[in-house]
């Protein structure tokens, strides 16, 4: 535990988990710890702070069952914008067919030359009267548009998270060494330490055992002077 700034205790968090292995090297510990986290969970309850699911309408279940079961998305039909000629053998009403349908493609053609000449001659005006005919375009491009951006965002997002990891293993791996620098040190000061208590140990028993002769030598030459 930690003092904040503003006073309160706060946890704090001290592991580097790239850095830290003593949870591969020390027996056990890896049992002990998930042991303590399914504790933890037992008692802990999770905010709820995700959105609300989607919900998807009848068109978007529609499509997700036909995803489900393999089947490809039903293209426009674009055979009615063809003019294919009839073989040589064609049947009457084949050729009546074909006639309608070259038709068609005839009006068709003459409309997009009177809209472009329209365009041509009338500019932004007929454009602004014409855009509601359009709108199913300017739908698509938005969509895309949104589409991109939301790529562009993902891929931004999961570059900024690969930085965030590469940062954060740097300076685990940084403070991880500085660390084990300072548990190395103090190692060998508490190594040193347990040297000089030692031979200040053996020098005072070196000591008392020079007193203890010197006060045999004192009593034995003050018995020698009395005799």
């Amino acid at each position: 535990m930690v003092a904040g700034d503003e006073g309160p205790m706060r946890a704090a968090a001290d592991a580097l988990p790239y850095y830290d292995t003593d949870i591969d090297t020390i027996p056990d510990l890896r049992v002990e710890a998930e042991r303590a986290v399914e504790q933890e969970k037992r008692h802990f309850t999770p905010h709820d702070s995700l959105p609300p699911a989607f919900e998807f309408g009848a068109q978007w279940a529609a499509e997700l069952e036909r995803a489900e079961r393999g089947e490809k998305l039903q293209v426009l039909d674009t055979s009615r914008y063809q003019l294919p000629h009839p073989p040589d053998d064609a049947t009457e009403d084949e050729w009546h067919a074909a006639l309608i349908n070259a038709e068609v493609q005839l009006r068709y053609m003459d409309g997009r030359l009177l809209n472009l000449e329209l365009l041509r001659r009338y500019g932004r005006t007929y454009l602004l009267l014409t855009c509601a005919a359009n709108m199913w375009r300017l739908h698509n491009y938005q969509q895309e548009g949104m589409a991109a951006l939301q790529t562009r965002l993902l891929d931004e997002a999961t570059h900024d998270m690969d930085e965030l990891n590469r940062t954060r293993k740097a300076m685990h791996l940084q403070l991880g060494d500085k660390i084990s620098m300072y548990e190395s040190r103090w190692r060998d000061l508490v190594s040193r330490n347990l040297s000089i208590r030692v031979a200040n140990l053996a020098m005072r028993a070196e000591i008392d055992d020079l007193t203890r002769r010197t006060d045999a030598a004192r009593r034995t030459l003050a018995a020698m002077e009395e005799a």
